[in-house]
């Protein structure tokens, strides 16, 4: 899977959207730090997959906090 925020991108977020679509992108609070990747919901649990790479992690849905949807990506290219 090929990044799909790069380096320098910028993002828009709707902060209304709170629930969890899995397979979208968010941003949210973790462990005292604001993290954006792609969630994958599955009861209580939540996949944290980080796309352009192999790796991704489980994590209680109750130890994320949920900032906003990313709605857009725009390059500084554009």
């Amino acid at each position: 899977m090929s990044p799909t925020i790069n380096d320098g991108d910028h993002i828009v977020v709707d902060l209304e959207q709170k629930a969890i679509r899995s397979g979208e992108i968010y941003i949210f609070e973790y462990k005292q730090s604001n993290v954006v990747c792609r969630l994958a919901l599955d009861r209580d649990i939540v996949r944290l997959i980080f796309d352009g790479t192999e790796y991704f992690f489980e994590e209680s849905v109750n130890n994320i906090k949920i900032i906003g949807l990313v709605v857009q990506v725009k390059s500084l290219a554009e």
